[in-house]
């Protein structure tokens, strides 16, 4: 049996404004989390940005995340939202 792992991710951009807050935090009770099954669960803690969430980059540390790569615990994870610019 294993203890279950809390994620706290950093919401960047207009996922922080949408949201209303700066991170979420998320709880696992599995010892694996990936990136694709993490925007699921802030989505669901988030449904006013659950649009911007699917399309955001899982970061750890300085690393973008693949989508069934594993979430790391000892990294600042963050969500980031697509941009454009001019």
């Amino acid at each position: 049996m294993s203890l279950s792992a809390a994620y706290v991710v950093h919401l960047s951009g207009d996922l922080s404004r949408q949201a209303g807050r700066n991170r979420v935090q998320v709880l696992e009770p599995r010892e694996a989390l990936t990136a694709a099954e993490l925007r699921r669960r802030v989505a669901q803690q988030v449904p006013t940005a659950d649009p911007l969430v699917h399309r955001a980059l899982v970061v750890a540390g300085d690393r973008i995340l693949g989508v069934d790569e594993v979430v790391p615990r000892d990294r600042r994870i963050s969500l980031v939202p697509p941009v454009s610019g001019g």
